[in-house]
């Protein structure tokens, strides 16, 4: 049994194509939702996973209502409680989780304790904030790793993991972009105001930084003062994640309402978030989603400050501090350019190599021992 563990809409994105294609392939699993899954301020975005026909084995509460890092620590350790008391009464074979949250990591620590096999999808990449710690910290807890990239790949085997399980797969999230149709309509049912896509567009998402959390709403000021020379473009503004200092930037969307061609999405489906940047002259601001995702259409993305520093980047990708002239000076070269659709992230076939993996450790098993493998000299 492989139990896949949700507790954001980013990282269901990644697990997507893999359980359909654990589905397809007949392989015992469950799916444990938590977190800002089941927040208002996501519209419960668990829902997505039901109506993709995934039924809910376990939805884990976890999260705390806050702006500071003391309260994303307290959100963990209710949900290391929650998770800790989950895995004593049900032992999957493998718990499969993605990427670098904080509420994430509780999950990593309770499967360990309870000598679980932890699969992990896109350690070994580098970024900023609290993540890039909790992201290799969750490596050194795994038994089974499937970095998105080559480069990803070395830094595993440098933190001493077993080469024999390190498989360098590309980013499942690509799988999905293959399938969609970026000609259909995008449902807006989750929109606060009906928007004309026909209208060129720049997709704003920007994240606080937890390491500089108490700077996000003079940091969100800064790409508002860049985007609003440019009324000739739609602003799709996302709201930010449940991190520190999420509070200071949503206070700064709200003084948008109201201004001619500003737009608010709180939530929408990947697929819907994927035509969207098929479509959008630029995306702005520090989302991965940029780094990974928005190359496979060329789609130019300015990424701003440090919350992705060192995250290996496409041709499409331009990096600048939060400094509202330098993010226009980045915007107006990005406009003049053409990218072709490359991604280094992956080619659209990383759930069916990930799956085919489980299988093989589901059937032959997996050492809970882990031993530190030294690099040859």
């Amino acid at each position: 049994m492989i139990s896949f563990i949700s507790t954001h809409r980013s990282d269901y994105a990644k697990l997507k194509s893999i359980l359909f294609e654990t589905r397809k392939q007949n392989l015992p699993y469950n799916v444990i939702v938590a977190s800002s899954h089941l927040s208002e301020k996501s519209n419960y975005s668990y829902h997505d996973i039901e109506k993709d026909g995934f039924e809910i084995y376990e939805m884990l509460n976890t999260s705390i209502e806050g702006n500071a890092p003391h309260i994303m620590t307290a959100s963990m350790g209710i949900s290391l409680i929650h998770f800790s008391k989950l895995f004593e009464k049900f032992k999957p074979d493998i718990v499969f989780i993605c990427g670098d949250r904080f509420d994430i990591y509780p999950a990593a620590i309770a499967a360990s304790m309870e000598n679980i096999a932890i699969a992990h999808l896109q350690g070994g990449e580098i970024s900023g904030t609290i993540d890039e710690v909790i992201r290799h910290s969750i490596t050194k807890l795994s038994h089974i790793h499937f970095p998105a990239t080559v480069n990803a790949q070395k830094r595993i085997l440098q933190m001493g993991e077993n080469p024999d399980h390190i498989h360098a797969v590309g980013c499942p999230s690509l799988d999905i972009i293959t399938k969609v149709n970026t000609h259909e309509p995008i449902n807006q049912d989750l929109f606060i105001e009906k928007i004309d896509f026909d209208i060129p567009f720049f997709i704003v998402l920007q994240h606080p930084d937890t390491t500089e959390h108490e700077k996000a709403g003079l940091q969100i000021q800064e790409t508002f003062k860049a985007i609003e020379q440019y009324p000739d473009y739609q602003k799709l503004v996302f709201w930010p994640n449940i991190d520190a200092g999420h509070k200071k930037i949503v206070q700064e969307i709200r003084k948008k309402k109201g201004v001619p061609g500003y737009y608010f999405i709180r939530h929408c489906s990947f697929e819907d978030f994927i035509k969207m940047m098929a479509k959008a002259s630029c995306m702005i601001g520090n989302s991965s989603a940029g780094i990974r995702e928005a190359a496979s259409f060329g789609t130019p993305v300015i990424n701003i400050g440090k919350r992705q520093r060192g995250r290996q980047t496409n041709q499409n990708t331009i990096t600048v501090p939060y400094d509202g002239e330098k993010i226009k000076n980045a915007i107006d070269l990005s406009l003049k350019k053409t990218y072709s659709a490359n991604n280094v992230y992956g080619n659209g076939t990383s759930s069916k190599a990930i799956v085919k993996i489980l299988k093989n450790y589901l059937d032959k098993g997996i050492s809970i021992q882990k031993t530190f493998h030294l690099l040859e000299e």
